[in-house]
C-alpha cells in the first residue's frame, strides 16, 4: 500500500504477488528464515519506480499440505446475524515441510512460524497483519465449497 511518501514494507499487488521492502528482506535474512526467495521486479511507472527502489517480489516456496478442516472448530460467528463458521486452519504436521514461510495446498494465505511473526512485530514492519492460524475464521459455506472441490479434483 502506498500513501503519499509512505510505502508499506509488504505490498500485495494482485494474483498473490507480494512486493517486499529492503527492511522486510533484511529481517528475513537476519532471522535465517526458510521457505522463501526473492524475484527481481521492474517498476515501469516513473513515480512508483523511485518509491519502490530496492523492493523485490517475494516467492514463498514452503509447503504445508492441505488444511485439515475436519480438525477446525465448528461454531457460530459472534455477530448480530450468527453464521456457521470454521475456526482454525489446522496444518498437518506430516505434510508441512518445516519452512518458516509456507502455503497450504488449497488456500492462498502465507503461513508464518511464530518466530517469524514475532520478528515482523519486533521490526515494526508495515502492511502486514498476523494472527494465529487457530484463530482464523472462515464461513462454513466456503469450507464446504473447498471440500467439494477437493473431492472432485478441482484446482
Amino acid at each position: 500500500h502506498i500513501q503519499g511518501a509512505r510505502v508499506d514494507d509488504l505490498i500485495g499487488v494482485s494474483g498473490g504477488v507480494m512486493l517486499v521492502s529492503p527492511l522486510f528482506q533484511s529481517m528475513l535474512c537476519e532471522e535465517r528464515a526458510t521457505g522463501w526467495s526473492l524475484v527481481p521486479v521492474a517498476v515501469k511507472n516513473r513515480t512508483l519506480r523511485a518509491a519502490l527502489d530496492g523492493y523485490a517480489g517475494l516467492a514463498v516456496s514452503g509447503r504445508g499440505g492441505a488444511i485439515d478442516f475436519d480438525r477446525a472448530e465448528r461454531t457460530m460467528s459472534a455477530s448480530a446475524h450468527p453464521t456457521p463458521i470454521h475456526r482454525g486452519l489446522p496444518v498437518s504436521a506430516d505434510r508441512w515441510d518445516g519452512s518458516d514461510l509456507f502455503r497450504a495446498d488449497d488456500l492462498g494465505y502465507v503461513f508464518l512460524t511464530p518466530r517469524i511473526a514475532a520478528a515482523i512485530t519486533r521490526h515494526a514492519l508495515s502492511g502486514i497483519s498476523t494472527e494465529p492460524a487457530a484463530d482464523h475464521e472462515l464461513y462454513s459455506s466456503e469450507v464446504e465449497l473447498m471440500m467439494t472441490e477437493r473431492r472432485h479434483g478441482a484446482p
